[in-house]
């Protein structure tokens, strides 16, 4: 388990050896900066001596596997504000940093996904766009999405496209666009709506990815209340089907990472 009992957390992986998770918020309302990393191999758990910089919840998570995950934007209670922050873990040694790079806006209830080696994407909330992390220069550009979504999940097929599950498309009418996955084609950064649609609408869920294969979103609340299904959408084909598995407690406000 993982050292403190916290939501909205932000997870990234380095594929094949650890999976991490970086902040989030206890059960007393206060962002945490600690760091829990889970190693693969044995499937251990360890507290890291690295911590956020900033302590944040409700932020999204990309790794550029083998090199270095990041932390990005949140809410920190501490602050009281929104951050448009990078928080870097370098895998090589496990130690954190803020890069100088920022976010185009300051903003929570956002999807991260990755395009491994190339860049790291966080999407979309208020302004229609992506805010695009060059791995190389570790520089920010945006994308033009043309529309906006806060709780959504992301996931990415690594060296083809990215996609975003659900979410609440203004706040007040959170199903608007719930059942809608959009993707985001990696060689030209163009976005479109899948004709593929989740199997109940959904925000708040969390999505991870067998690159090369399928990616999966499971859990989020729904008009149903708090749900425990799991969508998988099929790569080389984006069809859509429910698993016969399902999580083991109905749960929102998750974060993924994949293997």
């Amino acid at each position: 388990t993982i050292v403190t009992a916290k939501h909205d957390v932000v997870g990234y992986a380095n594929s094949g050896t650890a999976g991490y998770v970086a902040g989030g918020r206890n059960s007393a309302g206060t962002d945490q900066s600690s760091i829990d990393k889970l190693s693969f191999s044995a499937e251990t758990i360890s507290n890291l001596g690295a911590t956020l910089g900033t302590a944040i919840s409700d932020g999204a998570g990309h790794a550029n596997s083998g090199t270095a995950g990041y932390a990005c934007g949140g809410y920190s209670s501490s602050a009281s504000a929104f951050q448009n922050k990078y928080q870097k873990l370098l895998f090589s040694n496990d130690t954190a940093s803020t890069i100088g790079a920022t976010m185009s806006k300051t903003a929570n209830a956002i999807a991260g996904f990755a395009n491994s080696g190339t860049a790291g994407y966080v999407g979309t909330r208020s302004n229609s766009t992506f805010d695009k992390l060059t791995y190389s220069s570790e520089t920010n550009g945006t994308v033009s999405s043309g529309y906006n979504l806060i709780n959504e999940a992301g996931a990415a097929n690594s060296g083809t496209a990215g996609y975003t599950f659900g979410g609440d498309a203004d706040g007040s009418n959170p199903f608007t666009e719930g059942t809608q996955i959009h993707k985001i084609l990696f060689s030209n950064d163009t976005v479109s709506t899948l004709s593929a649609t989740l199997s109940v609408p959904r925000y708040d869920g969390g999505a991870f990815a067998k690159s090369g294969t399928a990616a999966y979103a499971g859990g989020g609340n729904s008009t149903s209340g708090i749900v425990t299904s799991i969508n998988k959408l099929l790569f080389s084909n984006e069809t859509i089907s429910t698993l016969s598995a399902s999580l083991s407690v109905a749960k929102e406000n998750l974060a993924g990472s994949g293997f």
